[in-house]
């Protein structure tokens, strides 16, 4: 049994909490105050190093890159160009009979005298113009010539360098007003498309600088969210969580705007690489196609294998004829699929359109970017203080026109990666088949020099002497 003295008596008091003392100790509460963290404290921890690396590689600066891949291609555009000028300058294309008198005209319109044959110059004036009636006199005229059997495949080639050119001078424009007018005023747009032009510098430190901010902002937002976590878990002053919840807030808008802008700009540098990668492609055919020698060291056997059914006494150029007349059926037969090409590249997939979806497209980005962020941040600001019916019905309108303006770019981004390619693969379709037209094209053109140079020294060989005529007549052509 323990005794308490008189002291202790008071404290304690009879058995059960009947003293001050006692209900004190129970009801102890200790002055506790929450302070906040700062936002860069420890509770903001680093991201993961893989986390760290996605953001790194979302955010990495791309337009100079894209820059240069444009350049690059105009440039070799232009080179293409002036070669293809050089070699054709002094060609032309006899007008048929029944064209005569409308291409006469058409090129009086031009300030163009003509008689008998659409020079070089002419045709290239008409193809650089634009679209009527008296132009594509010209055109058809000039490109129906050189799409038979005595035309030549540089000159075939040279509508789609200059289609190309025409593709990217757009293109030029739509990477203003698409990409480069997100970062920096109208007025610091590049003039020209060249890799050191001034303006590239500011939009490349801009760009630079948005992702650095869009970076620091998802560690800010990560940090800031984390505290607030801790602040409901330990129960913090209602105002200070709300504090902490409106600054959230805050951070957050600034955050969509960033992340839409920063998705913006990776989307319209896919759309633009993708585009990009396939002229590209299609530039690496055109090369082929200008230098190809379809039969190199090998026109030598293929005459001798020919011939040499013929060199038993046959007569030898009416048979080399009948083989003309195939390659000419054959000929017809892909110039057909070529024009089919030809127009829906010029209609279809023409010029006008891809202006058209690429203007939709640009639209597309500034009211993603610019209207419906404007109209979310003025949304945000003012829907907590509004309570009326009718201030809701105008929200809901609002909101859903923000909802259409989404998925508007979405389309246009459809349409415009759609357009492109279908112009990139028709091309490629229509260059390729120029080629293998182009190989039945020579072998006609070589019997009919082998059938005037026989005709010409009235001398057809035997088959004893047939090596040598060949080799004769190749050496004559100056060909192998």
């Amino acid at each position: 049994m323990i005794l308490l003295n008189n002291d202790e008596k008071e404290l304690i008091g009879l058995p059960g909490i009947d003293t001050d003392y006692e209900r004190n100790q129970l009801e102890y509460r200790p002055h506790l105050k929450w302070q906040r963290a700062e936002l860069h404290s420890d509770w903001g921890a680093p991201l993961p190093k893989s986390q760290q690396d996605e953001l790194d590689e979302f955010a990495k600066p791309t337009i100079g890159e894209l820059w240069d891949t444009f350049v690059s291609i105009v440039d070799t555009l232009e080179e293409y160009s002036n070669e293809l000028d050089e070699k054709l300058q002094d060609t032309g294309a006899p007008i048929p009979d029944r064209f005569k008198a409308d291409v006469r005209i058409a090129a009086l319109k031009y300030g163009w005298v003509i008689e008998d044959t659409i020079p070089f110059a002419l045709y290239q004036f008409a193809l650089n113009s634009k679209d009527s009636i008296e132009r594509q006199w010209i055109l058809d005229a000039y490109e129906g010539h050189h799409a038979d059997v005595d035309g030549d495949l540089r000159a075939e080639l040279y509508s789609d360098v200059v289609e190309m050119q025409n593709d990217w001078h757009d293109m030029f424009h739509f990477l203003n007003k698409g990409v480069f007018a997100q970062l920096v005023s109208p007025i610091d747009l590049p003039k020209t498309m060249l890799v050191n032009d001034p303006s590239m510098a500011e939009i490349m430190k801009q760009e630079e600088e948005m992702g650095e901010a869009y970076k620091t902002l998802v560690q800010q937002t990560k940090g800031l969210t984390e505290i607030l976590r801790r602040a409901h878990l330990h129960s913090a002053p209602e105002a200070e969580i709300f504090s902490l919840q409106k600054e959230l807030n805050k951070l957050n808008r600034i955050f969509s705007d960033l992340e839409r802008r920063m998705h913006t700009k990776k989307q319209m540098f896919e759309l633009s690489q993708s585009k990009a990668r396939r002229a590209i492609t299609n530039l690496d055919i055109i090369r082929y196609a200008i230098d190809v020698d379809h039969y190199k060291d090998e026109r030598r056997n293929i005459l001798m294998s020919l011939l040499k059914p013929y060199a038993t006494g046959q007569p030898m150029d009416k048979g080399l004829r009948k083989i003309q007349a195939l390659l000419k059926l054959s000929i017809d037969g892909k110039n057909s699929t070529v024009v089919d090409m030809k127009t829906n590249l010029r209609n279809l997939s023409g010029r006008e359109n891809r202006k058209r979806i690429n203007g939709a497209l640009v639209n597309g980005v500034h009211l993603r970017n610019e209207v419906s962020g404007e109209v979310l941040d003025v949304m945000s600001a003012v829907e907590d203080a509004q309570e009326s019916y009718g201030f809701n019905r105008v929200a809901e309108h609002i909101m859903d026109s923000v909802s259409v303006s989404r998925g508007l770019f979405k389309e246009n981004a459809g349409d415009f990666y759609k357009m492109h390619t279908m112009e990139s693969e028709l091309r490629s379709d229509k260059i390729s088949n120029l080629m293998d037209k182009d190989s039945a094209r020579e072998i006609y053109k070589l019997l009919s020099n082998l059938i005037r140079y026989g005709k010409e020294r009235n001398n057809w060989p035997t088959e004893r002497d047939l090596t040598a005529w060949v080799d004769n007549f190749l050496a004559s052509q100056k060909l192998s």
